[in-house]
């Protein structure tokens, strides 16, 4: 239990730099953005600005992922970190991470809010998904937790193939998964089970897509349970 607090420990002193600055950026960004929409909106009605502070995090949780396994990995293998305590530790810094940010961005979501109603800025407007199925605090934080872990295990994984099997190896993943996207995409497939998806959307939806990311999450243990320093070429 020690080493795998220390793990997160690890995990989180990496990653604070990071997360203060991409929230410096993203807060500063939001108020320019309001500031722009309060006095342009008072010379034209007509002007809507949208923001997506999700999908700013969905963005920054795909990098985070990706970079977990060349920054992350040697350096805790050195430390004397075991395969198992890897496996566990990283896994619950994403899960606390995706809760984390989940939690912030529907704050800065009600903030934002707040300040558009009392100054009555209505030329400003913030997109969730959560729209789909009722913009509520709760489902805010439910969704954003499911999607930002799935994508922190899924971008694990695939940084997990190019560092054990190269460029080779990766790319002829990704290239499988293009290619049966596009077969997908054009025997109409995919648009089928968009629409269908869309027709019964619910959040239980969500809950499967973090059930998902769990099981990508497992997949990476049959990589990480033989993993070196050594980084494949």
């Amino acid at each position: 239990m020690r080493q795998i607090k220390g793990i997160m420990y690890f995990f989180i002193t990496g990653a604070r730099y990071n997360f203060t600055i991409f929230w410096a950026i993203l807060l500063s960004t939001m108020f320019v953005s309001l500031l722009i929409a309060y006095f342009v909106g008072e010379m034209s009605h007509d002007m809507t600005m949208v923001f997506a502070v999700s999908a700013a995090v969905y963005i920054y949780c795909s990098i985070m992922g990706y970079s977990t396994v060349k920054e992350a990995i040697p350096h805790l293998l050195k430390l004397g970190a075991t395969r198992k305590n890897l496996f566990i530790g990283l896994g619950a810094s994403f899960l606390c991470l995706a809760f984390l940010k989940a939690v912030l961005t529907s704050g800065v979501h009600v903030v934002v809010t707040w300040l558009t109603d009392m100054f009555q800025i209505d030329g400003y407007q913030l997109i969730h998904p959560a729209e789909l199925i009722g913009n509520t605090l709760i489902n805010r934080i439910v969704i954003d937790t499911a999607v930002m872990f799935f994508i922190l295990a899924s971008m694990f994984v695939l940084g997990l193939l190019f560092y054990k099997f190269g460029l080779l190896g990766g790319g002829i993943v990704i290239s499988a998964l293009v290619i049966t996207f596009l077969v997908g995409l054009a025997a109409g497939t995919i648009p089928d089970i968009a629409i269908k998806l869309y027709e019964t959307r619910a959040l239980m939806q969500f809950v499967w897509l973090f059930l998902i990311g769990f099981g990508l999450y497992a997949v990476s243990w049959s990589m990480l349970r033989h993993i070196t320093i050594v980084k494949t070429r």
